[in-house]
């Protein structure tokens, strides 16, 4: 049997075949809001494995944001998903949360991801990360705990994934890297490989190439896109990524690419601005 990726995985049940779509962070704004700088401090956002490099951006960098995509496979819409972004009233913390409900046949995968982290002392610092799974196969609910005072990062059973030998300030969750990529393109900076510990407490390093512009049709309309690369060990797949820099480098669409076949694919359908004045609940 041809192995999926962790984007659209098989789970091979007694005499099914059950498809699994995972779609947000495991991949992988026209409008402009002003924020007075003199007040709004710059944030040192270290993102280079190598700790030699950092990007710095401020909270104004930030546009609040919803989008709803198209879940798709080889030419067929299957279902939708919604991401979005928000950031807090006093511009100290950002939550972006993604949920998809995705079905095949008679299969089903319904799953929501949030993550929160925070501006401190100069610093986006990961905070909490929940990633929860039902439908047709394995259900999961898993947490990620970013203790960042005792340099440690916990599951939800509390064991330890990551001791405070292994903790870095820098070390993201699976969604908060994407913010950091999307900021990245939108200051013409190159993309740095991210440190990222995956849902099940592992730490990996994920790296991007730029491919250049492409024009793409999307539901929403045409647009020229940045297109992107996300390198895999496996030279059987392949993801690709475009952001759209008249939508403040949003994910306009998602491909995966695997075995030289399309087996999952994500196509914005919208695209809403939002308030900087969210209330967010700290986990």
């Amino acid at each position: 049997m041809k192995k999926l990726s962790l984007l659209f995985l098989i789970l091979t049940l007694p005499c099914v075949v059950t498809p699994r779509f995972v779609f947000s962070s495991e991949v992988v704004e026209s409008t402009e809001q002003t924020v007075n700088e003199q007040t709004t401090p710059e944030i040192d956002v270290f993102t280079d494995v190598s700790n030699e490099g950092f990007h710095k951006f401020s909270p104004s960098d930030v546009l609040p944001y919803k989008a709803d995509y198209n879940v798709m496979r080889r030419g067929s819409v299957r279902g939708t998903a919604t991401k979005q972004l928000l950031l807090s009233a006093s511009q100290s913390m950002i939550e972006i949360s993604y949920s998809s409900d995705a079905s095949y046949l008679i299969f089903s995968d319904r799953r929501t991801e949030l993550s929160q982290f925070s501006f401190e002392e100069g610093h986006l610092l990961s905070n909490f990360y929940r990633f929860t799974r039902e439908g047709t196969g394995k259900e999961r609910n898993q947490l990620l705990h970013f203790d960042q005072l005792n340099k440690i990062v916990s599951n939800g059973n509390g064991e330890i994934r990551i001791n405070a030998n292994e903790f870095s300030a820098k070390l993201l969750d699976p969604l908060s890297y994407q913010l950091l990529m999307q900021i990245a393109l939108k200051k013409g900076k190159p993309i740095p490989q991210y440190n990222v510990v995956n849902r099940n407490g592992n730490t990996r390093t994920y790296s991007f190439e730029i491919l250049g512009e492409e024009e793409i049709e999307l539901p929403i309309g045409r647009y020229t896109a940045i297109k992107l690369l996300r390198k895999s060990e496996s030279k059987k797949r392949y993801t690709y990524v475009w952001m759209i820099p008249t939508l403040n480098y949003v994910l306009g669409k998602l491909q995966l690419i695997e075995e030289e076949k399309e087996s999952f694919m994500l196509q914005l359908t919208s695209v809403e601005w939002l308030n900087r004045d969210s209330s967010i609940t700290k986990r």
